[in-house]
């Protein structure tokens, strides 16, 4: 049985195995889900998924916030370092919408900053450090494709890192090299 692309979203926040799956952002109760998949002409597409979490910690049916093209393809090694260009990582795409959060100012409305980042198989982590928290966030890196989601008056600063360093960095002449 196959499952629709709200329903995968919906299994993602969940933290239930669901294919095609690129990332999953979370920040207390909104979920976003990032899914690819190949339409009937080849092309690889993204589509955009928020929900918000309930009061049992269940989350609502994924509305679907965009989609479409994503001009290469996130599985073949040579597009994507042909797109980073030598930058261990580089936005993909941005854009901004209006959600229902229940938070903010007034009608619980919010403006969504919503960034698509492409990352360099090298990474197996970034960190990222942002105005709205008090200390870095690190998430694994298992797709090339990851989100980062900001509402108004954030800001933050992503790395790819690699065996707890940043990619593109020196290397620390106190840590031991390891084979």
């Amino acid at each position: 049985m196959t499952r629709s692309l709200a329903e995968t979203a919906r299994a993602a926040l969940h933290r239930q195995p669901a294919e095609g799956v690129a990332d999953v952002w979370t920040d207390g109760d909104l979920g976003f889900v990032l899914l690819l998949h190949r339409r009937k002409d080849g092309v690889m597409a993204e589509e955009l998924y928020y929900a918000l979490r309930t009061e049992d910690g269940t989350w609502d049916r994924p509305e679907h916030l965009s989609g479409g093209p994503l001009g290469l393809d996130p599985h073949d090694p040579t597009t994507v370092t042909r797109a980073l260009a030598d930058e261990p990582i580089r936005v993909l795409g941005a854009s901004e919408t209006l959600l229902y959060t229940g938070r903010g100012q007034g009608d619980g409305y919010e403006t969504a900053h919503i960034r698509y980042l492409l990352i360099t198989d090298e990474a197996d982590s970034l960190r990222t450090d942002a105005t709205h928290r008090t200390d870095s966030t690190h998430r694994e890196a298992t797709s090339p494709l990851k989100l980062l989601i900001l509402f108004p008056g954030q800001s933050a600063h992503v790395t790819a890192i690699r065996d707890a360093r940043p990619l593109g960095a020196p290397p620390d002449p106190q840590r031991p090299r390891t084979a």
